[in-house]
């Protein structure tokens, strides 16, 4: 037994490479692949959103000014809420309040009734 042992003992600390031992001399590993895997399945994405609840009203002129390129809006979600793209919050508001302008009378701040 002290023999095989030994023998044992000789034959790994041959094959010792970079600090690892090797059983088994006839195993041949692959050199590393740096291209990275190919996988037929994507990943999903993700988009942050903001989530706008408003009345239906507001809602449809949302959604007039994303019919043009379809920009703003994630999801669609019922009368009074819609998910939009976070990124695109400065610029919707800025395209409603113009719509709003253009469609409401102007407002007379004086705050008499006359």
């Amino acid at each position: 037994m002290g023999v095989e042992r030994e023998a044992k003992m000789e034959a790994t600390s041959q094959t010792e490479v970079t600090g690892s031992r090797v059983l088994d001399e006839t195993v041949e590993i692959p050199a590393p692949s740096h291209k990275p895997r190919q996988t037929s399945k994507k990943m999903p994405r993700a988009i942050r959103g903001v989530l706008i609840e408003c009345d239906p009203s507001i809602k449809s002129i949302i959604v007039n000014i994303d019919s043009d390129n379809h920009d703003f809006i994630i999801e669609d979600l019922d009368e009074e809420r819609v998910v939009v793209k976070e990124n695109m919050v400065p610029l919707l508001k800025q395209k409603l309040e113009d719509r709003l302008k253009e469609n409401l009378p102007p407002v007379d701040e004086s705050g008499s009734d006359a």
